[in-house]
């Protein structure tokens, strides 16, 4: 109220005018400012949210059907071990859907079934009932009907890896044993999203597989299909070039000692001379042969590409002076290279890393995925080893060991669980799971069908076609249908999104509500700045309740225009959020957010559901903090206010 008695005793009507108008900016100025916060930090919020989603539902698919206990008491499960034709051994849902080794039981050369043996299931038409295949035929009609919608078993089972890690060095190569117990999950093939979570071949890889060429040349069919070299640098200080490499009559800066001719990579006035001639080198005018070794000392990359012959053929400065030719592959390392991942047809040399062909993830032979952690902690592509799991025999218990080589790394996400799961073909999760390893998981969820479709946000409504056509099937009770909702690794993080959303939603209300309040302020000194006007309206025949509207509508008017502007503000700051983070990390001195949790970069995408949020509560609470100004205008006297001086 102090503002109101300045205004009315010391200012005068165009100060008066004036200092109203300042204040309403200032009140715009307010509700913008909140409403391009509270868009900002929700539109962030979702966008992580929505990210971490979609890594989630990519590598574990936003749909499972799993199997019940119902089912694994069944004949139709059971009857695999009496069968010669399955060698006596149960089938995983993924050898029944693709038809491997039927259940053709036959009594007169199998065993005899036990006593305990269930009957086999039949539905009300009498029908045999087989679960696997009417989940399959479910699904495929359900294919048909949802575009984009796509499905393959799994199986998720437990071994020990262990790698033999050789890596070059300038003094010899070295070895180095790596040993975890990890979960193995199969590789989805008709997984639409896993080449987005698969981490190209990086220069690292490369140059490893440069280095195991060396040893096995077929590697070469690989490198010279697939692989392109970008750029070299040294291996290490110093660098041998061949004497052609640099141009006749040019003096580079060098120092001679112990026999050799030392070129920096940079231009040095303390150094003596060196210049290329027909007959050899001329060192501060003192001739020697061509026989002297010479050394680059020093950092440098320069452009590359690989020849048949397997040298590069280089383009790049020393001194600043243009240079090119070829250099053996000794004493350099790739910094810059590219492997193709993306092919029309089935190439005729297989890559060693996993592809895509015509959209559908391949993984190499014997190949294995390992998470990115791993990466980070120095295994590289090619990186050979074994797999090993114990497996009963006929006299003990016995290990088994499967040679696997490491393919690539995919991108786990944030869950702890996928730091130690190795993506492996699916024969040969089937295999260590039908072997009773003593690190199998518990049944009903080590296998089932995954299902994948286009938009994660349908997942319940599919659940609820597919139980609805398990039931007509009358197998409902061989099998559960879960969504990611339900997943037990993240149930509680999906818990803790919708905790978060609203209690961010509730703040940012609240602040909606203090930041309006501001409009009382600036109507009640509008009302008693337009007195006079009010009492000529009321004379004219305006009844109180039009008199309210206008004041009403004037806040309502203030928390719209508040909230474009805010829009408009949040809008432009997520288009260059990268910016804002990086002076978030320059004053911190750090990195501002961590990759792990929030990707390479924060959302840029401003929010339709934060939007919608604002657009409507805004002007909605603007209105009602009007609704107080406005009550107190329609309750002024029009005789008083004419009469007053």
């Amino acid at each position: 109220m102090y503002e109101l008695s300045f205004v009315k005793k010391y200012l005068s009507p165009k100060k008066k005018q004036l200092s109203v108008s300042l204040i309403a900016l200032m009140s715009i100025g307010v509700i913008a400012l909140v409403v391009w916060l509270v868009l900002l930090f929700l539109s962030v919020t979702e966008g992580i949210e929505r990210t971490w989603l979609k890594k989630l539902t990519a590598l574990n698919a936003p749909l499972k059907i799993q199997p019940t206990e119902k089912y694994f008491s069944s004949y139709s499960y059971l009857i695999d071990q009496f069968s010669s034709a399955t060698s006596y051994s149960a089938r995983s849902i993924g050898e029944k859907m693709r038809g491997l080794a039927s259940a053709s039981y036959d009594p007169e050369t199998d065993p005899a079934l036990p006593e305990r043996m269930p009957p086999l299931d039949r539905d009300q038409t009498g029908s045999p009932i087989d679960p696997v295949g009417r989940v399959s035929s479910v699904l495929a009609q359900l294919q048909k009907k949802e575009q984009g919608l796509a499905y393959q078993p799994f199986e998720i089972s437990g071994a020990l890896l262990r790698l033999s890690l050789i890596r070059q060095q300038q003094t010899g190569d070295t070895e180095a044993q790596l040993t975890q117990v990890a979960f193995l999950a199969s590789f989805a093939e008709e997984n639409p999203r896993l080449m987005d979570l698969i981490l190209p071949p990086t220069a690292d890889d490369i140059n490893q597989l440069f280095f195991a060429a060396q040893r096995a040349p077929d590697l070469w069919n690989v490198i010279d299909s697939h692989i392109s070299v970008e750029a070299i640098r040294p291996f290490g200080s110093y660098l041998r070039l061949p004497p052609a490499l640099l141009p006749e009559g040019v003096a580079f800066a060098a120092d001679f000692s112990s026999g050799k001719l030392v070129v920096p990579a940079t231009h040095s006035d303390k150094l003596g001379s060196v210049v290329r001639t027909k007959e050899g080198w001329i060192y501060n005018g003192k001739p020697l042969p061509f026989t002297t070794a010479l050394l680059v000392e020093g950092f440098f990359e320069w452009d590359a590409r690989l020849t048949l012959a397997h040298t590069f053929s280089v383009h790049g400065q020393l001194q600043g002076v243009a240079i090119s030719g070829e250099i053996p592959q000794q004493g350099v390392v790739i910094s810059r290279a590219a492997a193709k991942t993306a092919f029309d047809s089935s190439p005729s040399v297989l890559p060693l890393w996993p592809y895509a062909v015509k959209g559908k993830p391949v993984l190499p032979q014997g190949g294995v995925l390992l998470a990115k952690n791993l990466q980070e902690s120095g295994v590289k592509m090619g990186d050979e080893g074994y797999l090993s799991y114990s497996a009963p025999t006929a006299s003990a218990i016995q290990e088994q060991r499967l040679p696997v080589r490491v393919a690539g790394f995919y991108d786990p996400g944030i869950l702890a669980v996928g730091s130690k799961c190795i993506l492996v073909a699916s024969p040969l999760a089937e295999m260590i799971n039908a072997s009773q390893s003593a690190y199998s998981l518990e049944r009903t969820s080590a296998s089932g069908i995954q299902v994948w479709f286009p938009d994660f946000n349908q997942a319940f409504a599919i659940k609820e076609e597919i139980q609805r056509a398990l039931k007509e099937q009358e197998i409902d009770g061989y099998c559960k249908v879960v969504t990611y909702h339900d997943y037990d690794f993240a149930k509680d993080l999906m818990q803790q999104f919708a905790s978060d959303k609203m209690l961010f939603t509730l703040i940012g209300l609240i602040i909606l509500i203090v930041a309006c309040c501001n409009i009382i302020s600036l109507l009640i000194i509008l009302v008693s700045d337009k007195k006079k006007e009010i009492g000529i309206l009321q004379a004219m025949g305006a009844s109180k309740r039009s008199i309210a509207l206008i004041f009403g509508l004037a806040g309502g008017a203030v928390g719209l225009i508040s909230s474009l502007l805010g829009a408009l503000f949040a809008y432009v700051t997520l288009k260059n959020i990268d910016i804002l983070v990086q002076l978030l990390s320059f004053v911190q001195g750090h990195q501002a957010f961590n990759t792990l949790f929030f990707g390479k970069s924060l959302p840029h995408d401003l929010s339709t559901s934060a939007l919608t949020f604002v657009l409507i509560a805004t002007p909605l609470i603007a209105l009602v903090a009007g609704l107080i100004p406005a009550s107190k205008a329609c309750r002024i006297s029009p005789a008083e206010t004419l009469k007053a001086p």
